[in-house]
């Protein structure tokens, strides 16, 4: 996959620009946020620990102001934030608008970080969800696990020594050499605390195997699913079974997130050149379905995103293999359900890149211009009630994101973080012509990307498509 040009169109050209902000997806834990905190516009970046508990790490820049202060509170989502700890400061940049610090997360669940700025326009307030959970299992590695055991065994023989030195000589006077009743005293006394230090050492290998346990069950492990093709009457309907025994748990039901209780997107791989985004209906608690549009026979990697009720955002994966188009007229099953295809682009709507350069672990802001093919601003319609939607994928498929204007975070995440007496959270549109669609974004590894957009003109969602390189660490 290389890095493509723009291609003028006859009708609609969709620009791409990148602007590097100074400050779940799959492959990327970071958690952004781009909006209103009251009165004051902030951009956050959010970086949950793999372990719990641990701190996480975040950033706030407040944009056009000089706020005073900036606080941060650790919100459980089923507590009242009068039960929480105190909001703790945010220490800032010297000279900058910026502030950043860490906040503990003490127990598994979900959280909001109550992001607070005090200001010349009084305070405002943004509920940002963040999960916290175990992201894997911490491993000492070889050569820390071979000094433990060492230090163990040598504490152990040095205990038995101690212990026989003491049985030798602790009755024996001063001068006088050791006979055989003390040596035999000392032998008795090495071997039952050689026993006893056997015993300490199988009763703490059964607790730290009882905790290790423990642990390893409470780590995060993806939800399951299972995806089937239909293929008796070739309707390419596509069938999603929630199987796993966790989906029963009230806690973790879907909800709706902008509409839909599931965003499905179908990319064929390797090649990247065919995408669909597709919403399934609820048939019942635990299945959904959708139909499939006329895709061309290939391997498609499936990513589900999905919002649970306890406000944890996850993106599920599998694969499926098309083998023949559908033979009937796709009839989508949602007005939101699009695809889109390379070889069919120019039908549709073209990414140009004419950004910066773009290096992993910034915070970037992907934005588009929407044009005729004059170079005229065209207006956009919403999209799902927000100006568009961006995915992100890296060409080796180990990263993949959903982007809206507000950044990573999810719209029904954020309504289930919603205090009382705290407005609720919509997207603001700017759907004036000539308006960049801005996606915030921090790309986790440098390595060639594809981008695909997407936003309603007059009426029709139109897609377009850009390949960027991304400078860093890959």
């Amino acid at each position: 996959m290389k890095p493509s040009r723009a291609s003028r169109l006859p009708r609609i050209a969709l620009v791409l620009f990148a602007a590097v902000v100074t400050s779940a997806h799959f492959g990327s834990r970071d958690i952004i946020y781009e909006g209103p905190a009251g009165p004051y516009h902030i951009a956050v970046l959010i970086q949950p620990p793999l372990v719990i508990p641990a701190q996480a790490t975040i950033v706030v820049e407040v944009h056009g102001d000089a706020p005073a202060t900036v606080t941060v509170q650790p919100v459980r989502w089923d507590l009242a934030r009068e039960n929480a700890p105190l909001p703790e400061p945010l220490l800032q940049d010297s000279g900058l608008s910026r502030f950043r610090g860490q906040v503990w997360l003490m127990t598994l669940g979900s959280y909001r970080l109550r992001v607070t700025v005090h200001g010349p326009r009084g305070e405002g307030t943004a509920s940002i969800p963040v999960p916290a959970l175990l992201g894997r299992r911490p491993t000492s590695g070889i050569a820390s696990s071979l000094l433990l055991s060492a230090l163990g065994i040598g504490l152990a023989v040095g205990t038995i020594i101690v212990v026989m030195s003491i049985a030798r000589d602790g009755t024996r006077q001063p001068g006088r050499p050791a006979n055989r009743a003390d040596n035999a005293r000392a032998a008795r006394a090495g071997r039952v605390s050689a026993l006893a230090c056997i015993g300490v050492s199988a009763i703490i290998g059964i607790w730290w195997f009882q905790l290790s346990a423990g642990y390893d069950r409470r780590v995060f492990r993806p939800y399951g699913w299972n995806v089937s093709l239909v293929p008796q009457d070739q309707s390419g309907e596509l069938r999603i079974r929630l199987a796993d025994p966790r989906w029963d748990r009230a806690a973790a039901r879907p909800i709706a997130d902008h509409g839909h209780l599931i965003h499905l997107f179908l990319i064929r791989a390797p090649s990247l050149d065919v995408m669909a985004h597709l919403h399934p209906v609820a048939v019942d608690s635990f299945n959904l379905k959708t139909t499939l549009p006329p895709l061309p026979p290939g391997t498609y990697r499936l990513f589900g995103d999905l919002v649970h009720a306890d406000g944890v955002a996850e993106t599920l994966i599998d694969s499926l293999v098309v083998s023949a188009s559908p033979d009937t007229t796709w009839r989508p099953s949602s007005l939101d359900d699009s695809w889109w295809s390379e070889s069919t682009a120019q039908r549709d709507v073209a990414f140009g890149w004419t950004g910066p350069s773009v290096a992993a672990g910034n915070l970037d802001n992907l934005a588009f211009a929407i044009t005729d093919s004059d170079g005229a601003p065209v207006p956009h319609q919403p999209f799902m009630g927000m100006d568009g939607h961006a995915m992100v994928i890296r060409e080796d498929l180990s990263v993949f994101a959903h982007l809206h204007p507000m950044g990573s975070v999810s719209l029904a995440a954020m309504d289930r973080m919603i205090g009382p007496g705290e407005p609720s959270v919509t997207h603001p549109m700017q759907a004036a012509p000539g308006t960049l669609i801005r996606f915030p974004w921090v790309f986790p590894r440098g390595g060639h990307y594809r981008v695909w957009g997407q936003t309603r003109v007059g009426g029709t969602i139109v897609t377009g498509m850009a390949d960027i390189s991304v400078e860093g660490a890959q």
